[in-house]
This record gives structure tokens, C-alpha cells and sequence, in this order.
């Protein structure tokens, strides 16, 4: 194993011997490559199997070495935030960011309550923001409209692309000035649980003064939504594996302690298979049986089984 590490080197060497030393090739990162990684605080271990690959002669050393670097950098983010399970889903939706397009591409993200559609959204734009010359995560749309309605939401929105105070005087038509200066940006615009059908346009209008590389992202629960606003791609997030529930679970009621963790394992189990693979129901119980005895444990599975309903309630309660 080699590791990447805040030592007291500021270079990574990678060696890769064949039958000698003297033809030992090697590469390395720049020190600013490391300052970002240390600032990130990051340990990081590099299998060697990649190591040997860095040994490939050629101008495309660097460019690995970088490739590597940055995968490993942002596995590591994720992780960190707890977010179990959706690193295929960043790297799907990321891909679908960066498809060339005639015009501005809007992407979907449906799922049930509770699936991760918001965390996942979140994620893309934490990591893609700096890419774009404005961007806007407009969190309940739905909520927010009911309770206000559009006028604040347009605002707050155009407010923050054009990062200063925009006054909407007519919701339903706007202002040719808008339209033109946005139109020149490229932006990233998150509308998360968007509810009905006709929300994108009430926004918006048309889509066609928007930049052809600018990007709209909208969750919701509803395909019919995606599909009636004929967006550019659908992606549908699915429960997780056992094995990332179980993980998921883990990291909500035992905080990595992995002695408690093997003492409650068959408990935990019976958990995980009653949560469906659904991420929010895995905190929600994982939270909720936080410190407590095994007898507390078995109580609360008993009435689970009693009231399997009153369980999954919660989900639509609960924001995501």
C-alpha cells in the first residue's frame, strides 16, 4: 500500500520496479495537489494495483496521478459526510451533467420519500457549483410555494444567480433584463420536490433564454412530473444494498463502535431488513435507538411489527 498522507514529505513517490531498480520510474503530485488534500485532513490509502499503473512511460503520468488523487478525494468526502450508497448515483448524474446539448439540458431525479433525492441533489451541487458563474438550491419548492407563493421564490432565486436584490413585480411574466442577463451565464439551478406539473413554467416560462451549458436539476417524487415537462433525463433512485443499509444503520445508532456493533448484529439486522433499504427510515431508527439497552431494542421491534404503518408515516412527515 501506498498512502497519501499530511507527512513530513510534501512530494508522493510511486515506484514501480521491473527486474531492477534502475528502471524504476516515478511519479508525482504537485505541492498544491498535497496542500488540497491536507487541507481536507486526509489519510488516504492508494492500492497498489494503481500504483503500478503510474509507471506507464509517458506524458500521461501527471494526469493519472491527478485522476487518482481526485477520485480518491471525493470517495473520501462522501464518506465522510456519512452518506452511505450514493457514490454510483453522483457519478451517474454527473455524467449527465456534463453531456453537450443545444440547449440548456434539464435532468430529473425521482424516488419515494425518504429514498435520498435531496441529499443526492445537495451533493451534486456542493460539488459542481464552483463550475458554473451562478447557481441556486431551492430546497421545498412545493412548501415554499404554498406558503408564500411565487413571488418570494422568484425572487430568492434570481436574487442569488444575479447575487444582488432582484424585485419581481410580475410573477407571471419576467422582466426582459432578467431573462437577458441570466441568459448570458452559465448556471446551475437545483428545484428540489417539485409537486406539480406545471411549477417549472410558473417559474421560469419557456426554457430558451437560458444558456445552452447551464443546468437545471428537479426532484421530485412524481415521474408524471419529469415526463409532463419533458425533461432531458430521468434518473430513479433505488433503495440500497443490505450491506450499505447495514452500514447506514451502523453509523446512525453506533457512532464506529465496532464492539457494539457486533454485540447488537443480529438485532441490527432485523432493522435493516423492517427499513426496506430506505436511507431516512435507516437514520430515523438508528437515531432513535442510539444508547439504548437491547431490551429497549426488542420493545421497539415488537412495535414495528404491530404497527408497521405508523413507521413509514413518518416518511411523509419528514423532509428528506
Amino acid at each position: 500500500m501506498a498512502y497519501l498522507s499530511s507527512g513530513a514529505s510534501q512530494i508522493i513517490y510511486a515506484r514501480q520496479y521491473r527486474h531492477s531498480e534502475s528502471n524504476a520510474m516515478v511519479a508525482r503530485t504537485s505541492n498544491l495537489e498535497m496542500r488540497q488534500l491536507w487541507d481536507c485532513g486526509i489519510n488516504h490509502r492508494i492500492p497498489k494495483h494503481q500504483l503500478n499503473l503510474w509507471a506507464i512511460a509517458g506524458i500521461k503520468k501527471k494526469m493519472f496521478v491527478n485522476k487518482i488523487v481526485t477520485k480518491s478525494l471525493s470517495e473520501h468526502l462522501v464518506y465522510s459526510k456519512g452518506f452511505i450508497g450514493i457514490d454510483k448515483s453522483i457519478a451517474h448524474l454527473e455524467s449527465l451533467l456534463q453531456k453537450e446539448s443545444k440547449k440548456v439540458r434539464v435532468i430529473g431525479i425521482c424516488g419515494m420519500a425518504g429514498i435520498g433525492k435531496t441529499t443526492i441533489a445537495e451533493e451534486i451541487f456542493s460539488q459542481n457549483r464552483s463550475k458554473y458563474d451562478g447557481g441556486c438550491f431551492s430546497p421545498k419548492v412545493s412548501e415554499e410555494l404554498g406558503r408564500h407563493g411565487m413571488k418570494p421564490l422568484q425572487e430568492n432565486l434570481f436574487s442569488t444567480l444575479l447575487a444582488e436584490d432582484v424585485k419581481i413585480d410580475t410573477p407571471n411574466r419576467l422582466s426582459s433584463d432578467i431573462k437577458r442577463r441570466i441568459g448570458q451565464m452559465k448556471v446551475l439551478i437545483v428545484l428540489d420536490d417539485v409537486k406539480d406539473t406545471d411549477q417549472l413554467e410558473m417559474l421560469f416560462g419557456t426554457l430558451d433564454w437560458f444558456r445552452s451549458d447551464s443546468r437545471i436539476i428537479v426532484t421530485t417524487r412524481d415521474k408524471q412530473v419529469l415526463i409532463a415537462n419533458q425533461v432531458d433525463d430521468i434518473y430513479e433512485v433505488g433503495v440500497l444494498s443490505s450491506n450499505e443499509a447495514l452500514e447506514l444503520f451502523n453509523l446512525n445508532a453506533f457512532e464506529r463502535n465496532n464492539q457494539l456493533e457486533m454485540e447488537y448484529y443480529e438485532l441490527s439486522k432485523k432493522f435493516v431488513n423492517y427499513a426496506r433499504g430506505i436511507p431516512l427510515a435507516l437514520k430515523i431508527l438508528g437515531h432513535l435507538l442510539r444508547g439504548k439497552d437491547k431490551q429497549v431494542w426488542e420493545s421497539m421491534l415488537d412495535k414495528l411489527k404491530r404497527e408497521p404503518i405508523k413507521m413509514f408515516g413518518v416518511l411523509h412527515s419528514n423532509e428528506e
